[in-house]
């Protein structure tokens, strides 16, 4: 099953990179944060009848009682319309590339590129 997430991360990421699937970003809902969890935002899509969710969540490890250190992970799931959890895929190492692209696209960094390079020099 990981060689198929694989797959799905890479073919996410190459409709994400052409502008041909689009995500929404949004605050965490409620229920993903707590004390030992941070989450800044979570990206949404619907795709072949499929809500899609995707965020970096950041957890405290506990090594003893009073000991910890911050580790993240990305957490990749179908959604139901409330955004309830229904499945998360197993955990890859492509699935940052897909957040990273993600981030790419919705913050317009592309589109920054080409105003600051277009603009004559003062």
């Amino acid at each position: 099953m990981t060689k198929e997430t694989i797959e799905v991360v890479d073919k996410l990421i190459e409709l994400t990179q052409h502008n041909e699937l689009s995500w929404e970003s949004s605050e965490p809902p409620y229920n993903l944060t707590g004390p030992d969890v941070r989450i800044d935002l979570v990206y949404t899509t619907f795709y072949l009848n499929r809500y899609i969710r995707i965020y970096q969540k950041n957890y405290k490890y506990y090594i003893d009682e009073g000991q910890y250190s911050w580790d993240s992970r990305i957490v990749f799931e179908f959604i139901d319309e409330s955004g309830n959890s229904l499945w998360q895929f197993p955990q890859t190492n492509n699935a940052w590339d897909l957040l990273k692209a993600i981030q790419y696209q919705n913050s317009k960094v592309s589109d920054f590129y080409k105003e600051i390079f277009s603009k004559s020099a003062i």
